[in-house]
């Protein structure tokens, strides 16, 4: 990361306006869904939080009301949805001046990457406003490949739990959920084709299984913040459940 920075401060104002237009923050038409419904509501939601306290002698000066966003490569999910992968582009940069934080990414991975530097550079003056510095900052990540490994066979996790976790991995600007889902102490993975695994290889064939539905909604929460979910099956090794319940 390469960033400058100057002793001069705006305050943050939170209000609508600081939420971008989403159809004037891109040269490329329309935004996506994971930046116009989802991104930005995150981003002011968590710059109402309390932020790191600072001492300083403030003087009357510039606020900030407006960021925006531009996204070289567009992000357009009209006919497609966009999803992370191992090769998406997470380079960003961020500037702060004049009354304005603006952003540029080549793909809307970096942009979310954007988000999470700024409300890291927010502290809070002693008269409880949001500040910020005049600021430049390029970032860009060393590893395409950045995640955690959870295990739900040996110990199941409700997907709250799982979301929560992934909801984690984004604000650390990882990339990547690596669930271990089956392993020969359960098979908490409900299979429309073959039924009797979870039913008679989960914990509880009700209680602790995962049904499509919510897979698919844990995928979708992950991809709305730049999150690869890889599930693991593992075979043949580690099957000994399988050929019981078949």
């Amino acid at each position: 990361m390469k960033f400058s920075t100057t002793l001069l401060i705006f305050n943050l104002v939170i209000s609508h306006a600081i939420i971008p237009n989403t159809k004037e923050s891109s040269d490329h038409g329309v935004l996506c869904k994971i930046s116009e419904s989802e991104a930005t509501r995150r981003f002011v939601s968590r710059l109402k939080m309390k932020h790191i306290p600072i001492v300083y002698q403030f003087t009357d000066g510039c606020s900030i009301s407006r960021i925006v966003f531009n996204i070289s490569g567009g992000c357009n999910e009209e006919e497609n949805e966009l999803w992370p992968s191992a090769s998406m582009d997470e380079s960003y940069s961020v500037k702060i001046d004049n009354g304005t934080i603006s952003i540029h990414s080549e793909e809307i991975w970096g942009t979310l990457h954007a988000f999470e530097t700024i409300l890291q550079l927010v502290y809070r003056s002693e008269l409880g406003q949001n500040v910020i510095f005049q600021r430049k900052v390029e970032d860009s990540p060393r590893l395409p490949h950045r995640g955690v490994l959870i295990g739900t066979s040996k110990h199941y996790l409700r997907t709250e739990a799982i979301k929560n976790i992934t909801a984690a991995l984004s604000i650390m600007k990882m990339n990547v959920l690596h669930w271990h889902m089956t392993d020969d102490e359960s098979f908490p993975y409900s299979s429309t084709v073959y039924p009797e695994l979870s039913s008679k290889g989960a914990y509880h064939p009700r209680e602790y299984v995962y049904e499509r539905g919510e897979i698919g909604s844990l995928i979708e929460f992950a991809r709305l913040r730049g999150v690869r979910v890889i599930v693991e099956f593992d075979t043949p090794g580690e099957k000994m459940k399988r050929s019981r319940n078949l």
